[in-house]
């Protein structure tokens, strides 16, 4: 059986690193590396006056809205200045990679602590599904396989506990069998800070809102994130492909479930639209102070409406689709169990 763990930005966060888009944002204005004649930064510059963008969506989402701003005259600049911004993403992150700093002892404890939990969900009627779609495979080994959105190696550091001090970890409720949970090897999704890999960009071509650009297979090439997987050769998105199709639990953590990843939800509600199979997805809001069950569940429904809209799901699937998604707010998981883990 395979439960596979999607990754965004909010996993780093957990671990205290300084990965937001403003911390970066922050980074290039203290920066001696930044070309102040940047066209793109200087876009950013009078959203992050505004206070207008906050999440590594809305950067994506803005590198192909401000297009529409320049004409063909500034198609090398902007494609060039996308680069040194790419460039520059990849120097900051490198620095704020070093922060992490686990024990094999660590690690083991806050994978404990976490991926038991999918069968810890706040509503009971939940947790019951989770538990009965379990037990079918209850005689199974457990495949746990983590996809990183992100770049920095963080999963790699917590997957890298030796299965020996693992392969014991029960699932909490399931009855006693030879099963054992086995973890797999983390896929880079959109590259790793050491490989020049990197992919940062839009999903598509409709959201490049110059039409001109849009045509140009150059600006493409950089702009779109399938295209720069074609350019890195490394079958990424087809392998993203087959480890959903084989899927039977998919949980997202730290993910904004953005439209600049449209792509990627399309293919987890083909999944959902399939048999034995159920998303969980966990959402971390600091703002959110759960008051109200019907403001709780407005919540969960806003969750799940993200969710649709970003993978153009009609009424008809979200019907069939609806019941296999589970929506946990500010469930603690996947954080350092003490202090040890930063520096």
């Amino acid at each position: 059986m395979n439960i596979t763990w999607l990754f965004g930005n909010g996993l780093d966060l957990g671990f205290g690193l300084n990965t937001r888009y403003t911390d970066f944002y922050e980074y290039l204005q203290k920066s001696d590396r930044i070309d102040e004649s940047n066209i793109i930064y200087k876009e950013l510059s009078k959203d992050y006056r505004n206070g207008d963008y906050e999440l590594w969506s809305d950067y994506e989402n803005r590198l192909g809205v401000i297009t529409k701003d320049f004409t063909s005259e500034h198609i090398d600049t902007f494609t060039n200045d996308k680069i040194a911004l790419d460039l520059l993403l990849n120097e900051y992150l490198l620095q704020e990679n070093n922060k992490i700093s686990l024990t094999d002892e660590d690690k083991r404890e806050i994978l404990l602590h976490s991926i038991p939990d999918i069968v810890k969900d706040t509503k009971k009627v939940e947790r019951d599904k989770m538990i009965n779609l379990l037990r079918n495979y209850q005689h199974d080994n457990f495949f746990i396989k983590p996809i990183s959105f992100n770049y920095t190696n963080t999963v790699s550091l917590l997957w890298s506990v030796k299965n020996e001090m693992f392969k014991n970890v029960r699932i909490d409720q399931m009855p006693i069998s030879p099963y054992r949970c086995i973890l797999k090897q983390p896929f880079y999704l959109h590259g790793t800070l050491d490989n020049s890999e990197m992919i940062v960009g839009v999903n598509d071509d409709s959201q490049i809102l110059n039409k001109e650009f849009r045509s140009l297979k150059n600006v493409k090439d950089a702009f779109i994130k399938k295209n720069l997987l074609n350019i890195a050769g490394q079958g990424n998105f087809q392998e993203f492909i087959q480890i959903i199709k084989n899927s039977t639990i998919i949980c997202l953590y730290g993910l904004s479930i953005g439209e600049t990843d449209r792509d990627y939800w399309v293919e987890i509600k083909k999944r959902l639209l399939g048999e034995n199979v159920l998303c969980l997805i966990y959402e971390h809001d600091s703002r959110y102070q759960p008051s109200h069950i019907i403001l709780e569940e407005n919540k969960r429904t806003e969750i799940k409406e993200r969710f649709y809209k970003n993978s153009n799901t009609n009424e008809q699937e979200k019907r069939i689709i609806d019941s296999k998604i589970l929506v946990e707010i500010n469930h603690d998981i996947f954080t350092p169990v003490n202090s040890k883990g930063l520096e």
